[in-house]
């Protein structure tokens, strides 16, 4: 991570890189792992894309290039809970991921069976369409992400062991002892696992979209936990997100609506481009 980074450096970056690409756009995505996709996906002789290290940042970015009146600036963020609260940003220079994130957008795709074909594992081997089985099974974890979004519970997920709560085939995760295994990496917490089963029930809402509640971080460990226990050895989370990037191309982009978004705002600002073809 870039130290000392907010939007006014960001800015100050971008306007800098002008200087020497004076026609090329600039899209500003949340990190460094969206960077590794959309280098797939946008054409780098014609934009920079830039990690922001988060939205703040990027949309603070977007801002102060606007007073300085520089065009062909777009933002691509995670739509994460901002479907489900209803809470969608409206900005002309401003795209959202179809799904909770862009690992979502993976998922969605091809690119998992393809990463199970190189595992030697048929296509079906945890379920018929592993991707929906994913976003289904990754419910309980989102619910407990947003519950302690809305009551400012600042749990941390980042140290948490998938293969505690996840089980199957198919892919299931165990709510019970999901919320054991939070709160064992959440030692200050002071709700008790029945508070927070209880929260996460009442945030269930049977129109929910699977693929808006659901975390694709949360939907790419599930797999890896799977994969794991089918081995008998770690399969990191981190090596199955980089299977699926390498897995999605631009055939599978060009079908969704963020990739007809980013079209769309190119036509409202010629001259600039991002993407291949």
């Amino acid at each position: 991570m870039r130290s000392s980074v907010d939007g006014f450096s960001i800015a100050n970056e971008i306007r800098m890189s002008r200087t020497v690409r004076k026609k090329a756009s600039a899209v500003l995505v949340e990190g460094a792992k969206d960077v590794r996709i959309f280098r797939n996906l946008f054409d780098e002789s014609v934009c920079d894309v830039v990690p922001t290290e988060g939205k703040r940042n990027a949309y603070d970015a977007l801002n102060d290039l606007r007073k300085s009146k520089q065009a062909g600036v777009l933002v691509v963020v995670d739509a994460d809970f901002s479907r489900v609260d209803c809470q969608m940003t409206l900005d002309p220079d401003v795209v959202v991921s179809d799904d909770h994130d862009m690992e979502s957008m993976l998922l969605k795709s091809p690119a998992p069976v393809k990463l199970l074909i190189e595992y030697d594992l048929k296509a079906d081997e945890f379920g018929p369409d592993i991707g929906p089985l994913l976003a289904t099974a990754s419910i309980p974890l989102g619910y407990l992400r947003l519950a302690s979004l809305r009551n400012k519970l600042n749990l941390g997920f980042n140290k948490i062991d998938y293969t505690k709560f996840v089980v199957g085939p198919p892919p299931q995760i165990d709510p019970a002892k999901l919320v054991q295994e939070v709160l064992a990496q959440n030692l200050t917490c002071k709700r008790s696992a029945t508070e927070l089963l209880g929260m996460m029930v009442a945030l269930h809402k049977a129109d929910h979209d699977h693929w808006q509640v659901g975390c694709g971080h949360d939907m790419t460990a599930t797999l890896a936990a799977l994969l794991s226990k089918k081995f008998g050895r770690e399969v990191p989370s981190y090596t199955v997100e980089r299977q699926l990037r390498l897995g999605y191309h631009m055939t599978d982009f060009a079908r969704t609506p963020l990739c007809a978004a980013i079209r769309a705002w190119e036509q409202k600002n010629a001259p600039y481009l991002i993407l291949r073809g």
